[in-house]
């Protein structure tokens, strides 16, 4: 529903603007049960990679929603994350942009799907950092 949407953006800018974050991870997760890409979506991703910008926090494109393989939605076949919506917006604001494999096995490190998320990376004309920095705490 729109109305929680707007509330996990809403609790993603409070959380950044804490100072405790180093990225966002998946920041384009709240779109995956979610299957038409609406205002709410719009809005939610607008204050999330905004919101990054002003604290200095990159934003995860995480490659494990691409090893979950691409589902049937209203829309057409797709992965459940990334959205291309949220990073086609994203892409306006210049994000800082990290690549995660979100391995939960040693071996999904450098996996298939890896070699896969950078090629849509770059098909979707997003550059990554090759480096986080921690912050420190505030």
């Amino acid at each position: 529903q729109p109305q929680h949407v707007l509330q996990y953006a809403e609790d993603v800018c409070a959380a950044l603007k804490t100072g405790y974050f180093s990225m966002v991870a998946h920041p384009d997760l709240f779109m995956c049960g979610y299957d038409t890409f609406d205002e709410a979506c719009e809005t939610a991703t607008r204050m999330i990679v905004e919101t990054a910008i002003d604290q200095d926090v990159p934003l995860e494109f995480n490659a494990n929603g691409i090893r979950r393989g691409i589902k049937q939605t209203s829309q057409g076949k797709r992965y459940p994350y990334p959205r291309k919506e949220f990073w086609d917006i994203a892409r306006e604001y210049n994000p800082k942009i990290i690549l995660s494999s979100d391995a939960h096995a040693p071996e999904l490190l450098t996996d298939q799907t890896m070699l896969e998320a950078l090629q849509i990376l770059k098909d979707w004309n997003l550059e990554i950092i090759e480096k986080l920095t921690f912050k420190q705490k505030p």
